[in-house]
């Protein structure tokens, strides 16, 4: 009876031991890795191709990787990434995209059919993969990796985006009035306005934005906007821009009642916009 018991005291002390030694091994510096260096380009696109790129540098006991294209924007702004010490679950992704990039290398089933290319380049230390072809990757796409590698990064960029989007949106509210209205206006033009106080029973001509992005537009005289009702901002691109909404109406067809486009919008380039001036570059309707 006592050499049982001793036996079973022996097992759970091993096991409880070999438990300790996992989570020490989760929390441990990466130490093994498939490679010492590895770099992954890729395309994307149909008429218009661009390139995304991240690479990973083993040094002493840790693995750092970093986005290297394309550059992420926060306005006029570029937030540069800062190198991520990866994980043992971010490794695991890597080891499983290596493995899939070996098996693909030559061959693999293509998945779908587009006119949109979507190729990759891969540097593993010595080694090159080039593979052109639809493959299926599953969860492991270079925009997986990016997002899941890099999630502290793209939290960080979602949340300025919006913080800015919230500022513009802010200092947009109000009333503005254009100082020469046009009714067409092209590309390049320069649209000019000033804030008034005054609320819209005292304005002959205006435009008015909220900071929820509704839009009213009070002019006959500048475009045409008259049932547009919102307006978005685009940060993200090198530039601060926004696009008033196009404008529905409905109109009876075959009996029925349809929606139908009253006016296109416009776009616009954001010159400058202070509290009492707003400077606008027409891009197009």
């Amino acid at each position: 009876m006592l050499k049982i018991f001793i036996h079973i005291f022996l097992i759970l002390t091993l096991t409880a031991c070999n438990q300790d030694k996992k989570q020490v091994s989760q929390t441990e510096p990466i130490t093994i890795s498939k490679f010492k260096n590895l770099q992954i380009d890729y395309w994307t696109g149909d008429e218009y191709r661009y390139k995304k790129q991240m690479k990973f540098d083993k040094a002493e006991n840790e693995i750092v990787g970093h986005l290297l294209m394309p550059k992420y924007y926060v306005g006029n702004e570029v937030l540069e990434p800062k190198g991520k010490t990866i994980t043992q679950n971010d490794l695991q992704l890597l080891t499983v995209f290596l493995d899939k990039a070996n098996l693909y290398k030559d061959s693999c089933k293509e998945v779908g059919q587009s006119t949109s290319s979507e190729d990759y380049k891969i540097l593993v230390d010595s080694d090159t993969i080039i593979i052109e072809r639809y493959c299926d990757w599953g969860n492991y796409t270079f925009d997986q990796l990016e997002k899941e590698i890099f999630s502290d990064f793209f939290d960080t960029l979602k949340f300025q985006r919006l913080e800015l989007e919230n500022r513009l949106s802010n200092q947009l509210s109000g009333y503005w009035i254009p100082i020469q209205p046009k009714k067409t206006m092209s590309r390049g033009d320069i649209l000019q306005l000033t804030k008034s106080q005054q609320d819209e029973n005292n304005l002959d001509c205006f435009w008015r934005f909220d900071d929820k992005e509704l839009f009213k537009d009070g002019c006959s005289d500048l475009l045409d906007l008259t049932r547009s009702k919102t307006y978005r901002w685009d940060i993200d691109e090198g530039r601060i821009s926004f696009s008033i909404s196009s404008g529905w109406k409905k109109i009876l067809h075959n009996g029925d009642s349809v929606l139908t486009t009253a006016n296109y919008g416009a776009t616009f380039n954001l010159i400058s916009l202070t509290k009492d001036e707003l400077k606008l570059e027409y891009l197009w309707d």
